[in-house]
């Protein structure tokens, strides 16, 4: 058999493999017991995440305007979240995610679209957002918990976050230049701006 011959047999089994592993990927709802296991660990992630996020963006914006802060967001955001993810002893991965992301990297995969629609079918319906979800994610004999946070819009988010016509047009300019295909404008305070999710072994 010739050498590309064979090389395309890998690749087609290769990709019926992965194909078959996301169609046996299974979203379950916890039980009680998993719930008390889960939800500690992630209170607490979620809870030191966004204080260290909000730390840094207030000493940056203090010391170089909405720029600086910009630049932490761009630039030390996803390191600061490996260091959270490795402080615990349990494998964890952090994402932030939204249908409204301005980094491509924050786009939802299937689970975090279910948890997202989970959350705007609650605010559709006026009902009472809950401060946490978890899912059960089960592949063959592989399981795992997703644990969301939601993050709602504050006041000073529209410094970086509202309507085009509201944010400074410097500012503006450097988001397009960092983003090109932002999609995380329009908001108003007090929003539904997306979720912080852990994934936890």
């Amino acid at each position: 058999m010739k050498r590309q011959q064979l090389f395309f047999i890998i690749i087609s089994l290769s990709i019926g493999l992965f194909g078959c592993n996301e169609k046996n990927t299974k979203i379950l709802e916890p039980s009680a017991e998993e719930i008390s296991q889960i939800k500690p660990i992630g209170d607490k992630i979620s809870k030191e995440l966004v204080t260290t996020l909000q730390k840094e963006l207030k000493a940056a914006v203090q010391k170089g305007g909405l720029d600086e802060a910009i630049n932490v967001c761009n630039m030390k955001a996803v390191p600061l979240t490996t260091i959270i993810a490795n402080a615990t002893d349990r494998v964890v991965n952090i994402k932030r995610t939204s249908y409204k992301y301005r980094n491509p990297d924050n786009a939802p995969n299937e689970a975090e679209k279910k948890a997202l629609d989970h959350f705007k079918t609650l605010i559709k319906e006026q009902r009472e957002i809950p401060p946490f979800y978890i899912q059960k994610i089960v592949n063959g004999k592989e399981t795992h918990y997703n644990y969301y946070k939601p993050m709602k819009v504050k006041a000073v988010c529209l410094n970086c976050h509202g309507s085009d016509n509201k944010i400074n047009p410097e500012t503006l300019r450097e988001i397009k230049k960092l983003y090109p295909g932002d999609k995380a404008v329009g908001y108003k305070e007090g929003d539904f701006r997306g979720l912080i999710r852990i994934s936890i072994e």
